[in-house]
């Protein structure tokens, strides 16, 4: 998991950048096994899905965000996995999309500063 050699007991703190295709309102959303929280924008407190539960696979959020296109937005997102099974994959909600159309979010929109 995470680049380590074990499946369990595993946290990270990912840092790095997301970029929306359009300018408006999306909704974020993530599927996660067991814990995680997301915090989106230059210095952010608040985490705008937060899922503490050690539970197996499940979907967190919508959280609202209003954006603009193509500006690289700062993301710190905490994750762990405590036994079993193991989930983690961001999606978005575009501006005026209904339920059940949510897209995972591709690598495209992900960057990170070099360590």
């Amino acid at each position: 998991m995470l680049g380590t050699n074990r499946g369990s007991i595993v946290a990270a703190i990912i840092t790095g950048f997301v970029r929306f295709p359009e300018s408006g309102q999306f909704k974020l959303l993530a599927l996660v096994n067991d814990g995680m929280r997301l915090y989106l924008g230059e210095g952010a407190e608040k985490p705008i899905l937060d899922d503490p539960r050690k539970m197996s696979d499940r979907l967190v959020g919508p959280a609202d965000v209003t954006v603009e296109a193509d500006v690289w937005y700062p993301m710190k997102l905490e994750y762990y996995q405590k036994k079993g099974t193991s989930a983690l994959v961001l999606a978005w909600m575009r501006p005026g999309a209904g339920e059940g159309e949510e897209e995972i979010i591709e690598a495209e929109y992900f960057a990170h500063l070099p360590e």
